[in-house]
């Protein structure tokens, strides 16, 4: 049994090769077309989209925002799409927003620690998360908050953690949302 499963995988493979007739370079990377979802429409009733097409003789990349009716049906090209979008950080009920800032959460700095040494340009770490990529850990995170739109208060929902959020470096305001509370009722059988 062995004998015909390695021969049938045998037989196979140079069939499989064949599949493959281009091999992706860096060039054919470059002239991948890049889609993103901006959000709905105001009236729910369109998807706006961006297409990205990098440029390499000019450095540059070339964006254009569609939008697509969410029935289905062709895209059509926008000259401009403010004011028509909806904004995913408000919350369904219009009260509140979402967004990130910067928060110091660790003393790092050399001014931090010791107040008296005003000139001083040094960091003190005491443990070995000091550096992320090409950027120094100076104590400071980002965290989500929430701002009531009519008392202006603003609300840190990490208030004191030592965690990005969004993630560094890349991260941004598509990695937060208002999620629904959605109440379930159970009901209990009795036999």
């Amino acid at each position: 049994m062995l004998r015909i499963l390695l021969c049938a995988s045998l037989g196979l493979a140079p069939s499989f090769g064949l599949v493959a007739k281009e091999v992706m370079t860096p060039d054919k990377l470059w002239q991948v077309k890049r889609v993103s979802a901006l959000g709905l429409s105001k009236d729910n009733t369109h998807v706006i989209y961006r297409v990205t097409t990098p440029s390499v003789e000019n450095n540059d990349f070339d964006s254009k925002v569609y939008q697509v009716p969410l029935k289905g049906g062709a895209s059509q090209l926008l000259s401009a799409y403010q004011g028509i979008l909806s904004d995913d950080n408000i919350s369904p009920d219009g009260s509140k927003k979402l967004f990130h800032d910067t928060v110091n959460v660790e003393a790092v700095l050399a001014t931090d620690r010791h107040k008296a040494l005003t000139q001083a340009d040094a960091y003190v770490f005491d443990d070995l998360n000091y550096r992320h990529w090409d950027t120094w850990k100076d104590g400071s995170v980002k965290h989500v908050f929430y701002q009531d739109l009519i008392t202006e208060e603003k609300v840190d929902i990490m208030k004191g953690m030592p965690f990005d959020s969004p993630t560094s470096p890349f991260g941004g305001s598509s990695d937060y949302v208002w999620v629904l509370k959605v109440k379930i009722s159970t009901t209990s059988v009795k036999s």
